[in-house]
């Protein structure tokens, strides 16, 4: 295991591919006993068997005047609609590898929101990643990056691993299979034009292994109340 800016950092494999588990954040440390040994190592075979594990991701529902635009475009694809609305991705999908860590997780977002303040964005262009589509981030930009790095206490241009993705300010819009369909949004998604939003607060999602997102907990920038949705499970 391996240690930079606050995060632990180990590989394991999902499906066959290389991916970061994120397994601690800034200030929390954890010694490796037995027992979490033990766990990782039945994760692990689990994972190679193909048996997927819950992940978790920070992320941040941005307020937006073009929401209505964009679930009018959401409706038409029922895999987005019925899922949760657009986000942004603060902190990148981890797998916990105790529920103690997930909690600890819980516990360090909800210190550093009290020390955070209300941000806002723009954003104008459409553009797909793989499967997916994301608004790329134009005011706002930096200010998300240092969310993003009072979250994690990682510089985004720094890693240990050459295989882990560059962090981006970006808003999901939605995942989409089909190239001709997945062009079609692309296109109805760049006529909404330029759209403002609010950031406020941030919540722990968990994504299941049929890549159902579930919201956990939210938490408002500030002193305000802590809302939890479900419980911890790993």
């Amino acid at each position: 295991m391996e240690s930079t800016m606050g995060l632990r950092r180990t590989r394991t494999y999902d499906t066959g591919v290389s991916v970061l588990l994120v397994v601690h954040f800034r200030a929390l440390r954890c010694s490796m006993s037995d027992s979490v040994v033990s766990y990782c190592q039945n994760r692990l075979k689990l994972l190679e068997l193909g048996v997927k594990a819950a992940q978790y991701c920070v992320v941040a529902f941005p307020k937006l005047d073009s929401e209505t635009q964009i679930q009018e475009l959401r409706e038409q694809f029922p895999t987005w609609y019925y899922r949760v609305r657009p986000y942004v991705p603060v902190v990148l999908p981890f797998t916990p590898a105790t529920l103690d860590e997930i909690q600890n997780v819980s516990e360090h977002v909800g210190r550093i929101r009290r020390n955070l303040h209300s941000l806002a964005i723009s954003f104008s262009r459409c553009v797909e990643r793989g499967e997916a589509l994301f608004f790329q981030i134009e005011q706002g930009r930096e200010e998300i990056l240092q969310l993003h790095i009072a979250m994690t206490g990682a510089e985004p241009q720094q890693s240990l691993l050459t295989d882990v993705p560059m962090y981006e300010p970006q808003i999901w819009l939605g995942r989409v299979t089909d190239a001709r369909q997945r062009a079609y949004a692309m296109a109805e998604a760049n006529r909404i034009g330029r759209s403002l939003g609010l950031i406020d607060a941030v919540t722990l999602l968990r994504v299941e292994p049929d890549e159902e997102h579930k919201l956990v907990a939210t938490f408002p920038f500030g002193i305000g109340r802590v809302d939890y949705y479900d419980r911890f499970t790993a």
